[in-house]
């Protein structure tokens, strides 16, 4: 019983991992996106003018 509970524990640990690292992808991802489309429509002042 204690041995499939550590197991569920661990398995828990590895979805949450894979989870958090996709995310951080998909972050870049989304930035990138967003300054592409910024620079395409010709908003790239806007973002010089925010940061």
């Amino acid at each position: 019983m204690k041995e499939k509970k550590t197991k569920l524990v661990y398995k828990n640990a590895m979805i949450f991992q894979w989870f958090f690292k996709t995310s951080y992808y998909l972050m870049i991802i989304i930035l990138l996106i967003y300054f592409y489309i910024c620079n395409s429509s010709g908003s790239s002042t806007f973002i010089y003018n925010e940061f």
